[in-house]
């Protein structure tokens, strides 16, 4: 699936931690660099920048209104590799992959 190897890539290049703060297990990127390189991927791949997005941008939202709890709970998963749903690995829990999910289209056509 190359939307998942494309985030897969930025997973293995440490980009889906880059502001999420060291002790989440980020790299503590100032927002304005995140920025930076969200302008270079959208250059290159509409479609996978806005999946990156998808996957980063909770962190933010967390780190900025969320509770400690929550701040302990999901902000270090961000930066560990993108998530499963991405490879089809819930095909068999009715996840996105799969053909009885409610909101996926009629795989007929």
């Amino acid at each position: 699936m190359p939307m998942a190897e494309n985030l897969r890539g930025l997973a293995d290049l440490g980009l889906m931690g880059l502001s999420v703060p060291p002790e989440y297990g980020g790299m503590g990127a100032p927002f304005v660099i995140s920025g930076a390189v969200f302008e270079m991927l959208a250059r290159g791949d509409a479609s996978t920048i806005m999946q990156y997005a998808f996957c980063v941008a909770p962190a933010t939202m967390i780190l900025r209104f969320g509770s400690d709890e929550q701040e302990q709970r999901w902000v270090p998963r961000v930066g560990e590799r993108p998530p499963d749903w991405l490879g089809g690995d819930d095909r068999a829990r009715g996840g996105l992959g799969s053909r009885q999910h409610p909101h996926r289209g009629d795989p007929s056509g």
